[in-house]
C-alpha cells in the first residue's frame, strides 16, 4: 500500500489555512492515478476545511431538503482501494460544506477521526420563565449569534441568516427530549402560530404567541429546560455515498452536521463499525446531528452496523428503505411515466436498465407483478420514463407505484447503543433478511419501526424476515407522538383482513423490556409473529404487552 502523508502537501494540524482545500484536491488527484491500494494519512491534530477551492457538484440527496450545488471537501468520486486514516484527528468544516462524497467508489475505508462544524446549524436557549403565551429564553449570543428586528428573531452563521420554523424542548437532567409539549412550529402556514420577539437585554429574549394556530399558551414548558432552535434546512449530510461498493466507516465520530450522519444510495455492502453519533464534550449544545444518524436508500449486499453509538440526533438512528415512484401516466402496454412525489426524494434515480421493478398497488402495497427495465430516461428531477421488457399488470393504474427490487439489502445491526434522541431507533423497510441483536435502546419513540406508504413519504417496502434477539429496551416509546409500541409494525394500508399479508416473519426472542406503560409490541398485517423467551418488567401481562391485528400465526412457545 502506498501512503500519502498530507503533511508533505502542506496540510498541517492546528492551522486555519484556507488553502488546505486546494492542497487536499492535489492529494486526491494523486490517489486516483494509482492502481495499487493507497492510504491518505493525517497525523494527529485538528484540521480546518473551508469551502474556498472546494469541489462543486449538483447533488440530489434523498431525504434532504435542498437539491442544489454542493461544495465538497473530500470528493472520492472514482476512488478505489483507498483508506483515509486520521490517527484520532478532528476535522472541522466551515459553512455548508459536505465533508465526504463517494460516487462510483469501491473498497474505501474511513477511519480514526471526528467530523464537526465551526458553527452548528441549530441554536439553543434555556427557558427562564413561562407566562401564558409568553416565554423568556437565555441564549449564548457568542455561541449562537442572533439579532432581533421587526419583532422577528434571526440566527446567523458563517454563511446564513435564518428564522426559526421549529423548536424542541429538552430535559437537561435526563439528557433527552421532554415528555411535555415537546415540539412547536412557527410561521409554517397562514393559519399557524407565529412569534413576536423582543430582546430584553443582551442574551435574553422574549417570545409571545400570536396567530390562529392551536397553540395558545406556553404553559407546560419547564423553566430550566433547553430549547433546541431548529432554524436551518436539512441541507447536507456529513457523508454521502452513492453508486459505490464495499465502503467502511470505522472509529469515526460525527459530532454535527445539518443533515444526516451517513446516507447511502444505490450502494452495495456498507459497514459502520464503532461509529459514534454524539455531541462533542464541551461544545456548548445538547444536540448532535440535525437529522437521522444513518440512512440507507436502495442499497444491496450487506448493511452491517456494529458497536456504534447513536445519541442526541434529532431524528432516527437507522432508516432503511426503498422509494415508491408513483405512476403518473400509462403510455402503452409496457411503458410508464413515473413521478417522485415527496420533495425530499426529487432527483433520486429510480434505477438503471436491467433492474427488476415491482408494480405496487397504492391501496394495499401488494405487488401485482415484476418486470425488468428495458429503457429508463430521466426527464427531470420529478419525472422518469420507463419501458419494461414485459407487459404491465392488467390492474395497474395511475397512483400505483413501482419499486426497484434489484436493490434489496440484508441487514445486521449488533452491539449498538441508541439513546436520548428525537423520534425512533431503527426503521426497517426492505425485503432482505434483517437481524437486530444485542443492542441497547432508550428512545423517545418506537425503538424498532416497520412502516411504509405510497401516499406520504413514499418509503417502501414490505418485509420478509426480521429477527429481534437479545436486545435491551429501557423505557422506550415514552413520547407517544413517535410510536405506539416499543416494537411497532404500522402499515397504513386500506386492504387488510385478507389472507395475503404485507409482511412475512417477525421473531422477537430473548430480549429484555423495561416499560412504565407496558406497550411493548404493536404489529399488524404479518403472516408470522413469534414472541418467545423475553424478560419483561412492565405492568400488565402478555395479553396487554402484545397487540396484534391481522396476523396469520402467533407463537409464544
Amino acid at each position: 500500500m502506498k501512503t500519502f502523508h498530507v503533511r508533505d502537501y502542506g496540510i498541517l494540524p492546528g492551522e486555519k489555512d484556507r488553502m488546505n482545500m486546494l492542497r487536499l484536491r492535489g492529494v486526491l488527484e494523486e490517489c486516483r492515478k494509482n492502481e495499487e491500494p493507497v492510504e491518505i494519512l493525517f497525523e494527529e491534530g485538528t484540521y480546518h476545511f473551508y469551502p474556498d477551492f472546494a469541489f462543486e457538484r449538483t447533488l440530489c440527496i434523498s431525504n434532504h431538503d435542498e437539491d442544489t450545488i454542493k461544495r465538497i471537501a473530500f470528493d472520492l468520486t472514482n476512488c478505489t482501494h483507498l483508506t483515509i486514516s486520521g490517527k484520532n484527528s478532528d476535522f472541522i468544516f466551515h459553512t455548508e460544506l459536505l465533508a465526504f462524497y463517494f460516487e462510483h467508489g469501491e473498497d474505501i475505508t474511513l477511519e480514526g477521526f471526528s467530523i464537526d462544524y465551526e458553527r452548528p446549524a441549530y441554536s439553543e436557549g434555556t427557558i427562564v420563565s413561562v407566562n401564558g403565551p409568553s416565554m423568556q429564553l437565555r441564549i449564548d449570543k457568542e455561541r449562537f449569534p442572533y439579532y432581533v428586528a421587526h419583532q422577528r428573531i434571526f440566527f446567523t452563521g458563517e454563511n446564513f441568516c435564518e428564522e426559526i420554523p421549529f423548536w424542541m424542548e429538552v430535559d437537561p437532567e435526563k439528557g433527552e427530549p421532554s415528555e411535555g409539549p415537546y415540539e412547536t412550529g412557527f410561521d409554517i402556514r397562514p393559519d399557524s402560530n407565529y412569534g413576536i420577539w423582543k430582546e430584553l437585554e443582551e442574551g435574553l429574549v422574549e417570545v409571545t404567541l400570536e396567530g390562529t394556530g392551536d397553540l395558545k399558551s406556553f404553559e407546560g414548558y419547564t423553566p430550566g429546560h433547553v430549547i433546541v432552535l431548529r432554524h436551518h434546512p436539512r441541507s447536507y449530510p456529513a457523508a454521502y455515498v452513492t453508486a459505490s461498493k464495499d465502503v467502511t466507516f470505522r472509529d469515526v465520530k460525527i459530532y454535527h452536521c445539518a443533515g444526516m450522519g451517513v446516507i447511502a444510495q444505490f450502494t452495495e455492502n456498507i459497514t459502520l463499525e464503532r461509529v459514534a453519533i454524539t455531541g462533542k464534550p464541551g461544545n456548548g449544545h445538547w444536540f448532535s446531528l440535525a437529522a437521522d444518524a444513518t440512512h440507507f436508500v436502495y442499497c444491496r449486499g450487506l448493511i452491517h452496523i456494529k458497536d456504534c453509538l447513536f445519541e442526541r440526533q434529532l431524528d432516527d438512528a437507522v432508516n432503511i428503505h426503498g422509494i415508491f415512484a408513483r405512476v403518473k401516466k400509462i403510455l402503452s402496454e409496457n411503458e410508464l411515466l413515473v413521478e417522485l412525489v415527496h420533495h425530499q426524494q426529487k432527483g433520486v434515480p429510480v434505477g438503471t436498465v436491467g433492474d427488476t421493478f415491482s408494480f405496487v398497488n397504492y391501496e394495499s402495497l401488494f405487488s401485482m407483478g415484476e418486470s425488468r427495465a428495458e429503457e429508463i430516461v430521466r426527464l427531470n428531477k420529478d419525472f422518469t420514463y420507463v419501458k419494461f421488457e414485459d407487459r404491465l399488470p392488467r390492474d395497474i393504474k395511475e397512483k400505483d407505484s413501482i419499486e426497484n427490487m434489484s436493490y434489496v439489502p440484508d441487514v445486521l445491526i449488533e452491539g449498538c447503543r441508541v439513546r436520548n434522541n428525537r423520534a425512533r431507533g431503527f426503521l426497517l423497510g426492505c425485503a432482505g433478511k434483517m437481524i437486530v441483536r444485542d443492542n441497547d435502546f432508550h428512545t423517545s419513540g418506537a425503538a424498532i419501526l416497520v412502516a411504509g406508504d405510497a401516499a406520504d413519504w413514499f418509503e417502501s417496502g414490505s418485509t420478509r424476515h426480521i429477527e429481534i434477539r437479545e436486545n435491551r429496551f429501557n423505557d422506550c416509546d415514552h413520547v407517544k407522538c413517535w410510536g405506539q409500541g416499543v416494537i411497532q409494525v404500522d402499515t397504513p394500508v386500506r386492504e387488510i383482513g385478507t389472507d395475503r399479508k404485507l409482511h412475512q416473519y417477525l421473531e422477537i426472542r430473548d430480549n429484555e423490556f423495561t416499560s412504565v406503560d407496558g406497550e411493548l409490541v404493536n404489529v399488524k398485517n404479518i403472516q408470522t409473529v413469534i414472541f418467545v423467551g423475553n424478560k419483561v418488567t412492565a405492568p400488565g401481562s402478555e395479553e396487554t404487552w402484545v397487540k396484534l391485528e391481522d396476523i396469520g400465526e402467533y407463537r409464544n412457545k
